[in-house]
């Protein structure tokens, strides 16, 4: 699980993220929506402990409100940036075997995650090849299969659809829901709402760094007053509040 409380990030005097307080429960998804600069891969960085909160705290599983990156925080949370690095000179299966590694997985247990993972995100055909080499699409598999090799409890997704065809889009959330049953907790910044409204338990909009709104996509539907799509309520709630707030991050004082 993670927790934001009151958390805000500033960099040089401007408020990037502003008074954040949500929640993921274990089994849980919450889905990240707003528009471009609106916070989203700040939080994540934030969650992942690549940030810390200039007010306010973050935790994480079990760790203190006082101190929220312990050092056992890694071995439970993986993070996908929505441009993730990886090493060009390393294949798909030595970069797992790395990451195996860098988690102290026993070797069988490495390979048969890995050779699960490569065949359900559809590597089999590629991983003897040089990352290098890969399209952006594969590249972004062999990323995702990274994150979930450890089986981490918390999962960091900053628009992971976005160069995945169709169906290793599906096979994607067939395998994050599968993880999330088992209780895992998915925080997921995407665009992409067809996706997002098959994962998501909530929705969390946020419009210059502050949060917009908050509910399932039932409660968001309601809020924007009618029968729309994931996509259009959280459009009508994102320009109500855009028209309604001061901009948070406005230069500090």
């Amino acid at each position: 699980m993670i927790e934001f409380h009151n958390a805000c990030v500033s960099m040089g005097n401007r408020r990037i993220v502003h008074r954040l307080s949500l929640h993921v429960a274990p089994g849980e998804c919450l889905v990240l929506a707003g528009p471009n600069g609106a916070g989203k891969s700040t939080v994540l960085r934030l969650a992942a402990g690549l940030l810390h909160a200039s007010e306010g705290w973050v935790r994480t599983g079990n760790t203190s409100p006082a101190i929220p990156k312990t050092p056992a925080a890694p071995t439970r949370t993986a993070f996908v940036p929505e441009h993730p690095f990886l090493y060009d000179a390393l294949t798909p299966r030595q970069h797992l075997a790395f990451v195996g590694d860098i988690f102290r997985l026993p070797p069988t247990l490495q390979q048969e995650r890995a050779a699960f993972l490569s065949d359900v995100l559809g590597l089999k055909d590629c991983e003897h090849s040089p990352i290098g080499s890969l399209s952006r699409g594969n590249r972004q598999r062999v990323a995702l299969c990274g994150a979930l090799l450890p089986d981490p409890e918390l999962l960091l997704l900053d628009e992971p659809f976005n160069t995945l065809d169709p169906l290793c889009s599906a096979a994607l959330v067939q395998e994050l829901k599968r993880r999330m049953h088992d209780g895992m907790s998915l925080l997921l910044a995407t665009h992409q709402f067809s996706l997002a409204e098959q994962l998501s338990h909530r929705v969390a909009i946020l419009c210059h760094g502050s949060l917009a709104a908050e509910g399932t996509p039932v409660m968001l539907r309601s809020q924007a007053g009618g029968p729309h799509t994931l996509e259009e309520a959280c459009q009508h709630l994102m320009q109500t509040h855009a028209t309604a707030e001061p901009l948070p991050n406005a230069p500090l004082p």
